[in-house]
């Protein structure tokens, strides 16, 4: 906990379970499609950068989970 004079609600913030667990979450509603978890809508970027990261995680994520639900329903199939 880092020494402060704010309430103890605010400084809930600096807890790096709580940072690492928004970020995954952030991460997984930007890659799966179609699943809304509602944590990327109250993300906001705070630069080039990382507006870059979500559109590229985005794409991905729209390229490579059609293409693995595909081949677990067997209509691709790897070869042997």
């Amino acid at each position: 906990m880092i020494a402060s004079s704010a309430p103890t609600v605010s400084q809930s913030q600096y807890d790096p379970w709580r940072k690492g667990a928004e970020r995954f979450t952030c991460s997984v509603d930007l890659f799966i499609p179609l699943v809304k978890l509602g944590v990327d809508e109250r993300w906001e970027p705070d630069g080039w950068c990382s507006e870059t990261y979500a559109t590229v995680h985005m794409f991905f994520g729209w390229l490579v989970a059609p293409l693995m639900l595909a081949a677990l329903a067997g209509i691709i199939k790897w070869p042997s």
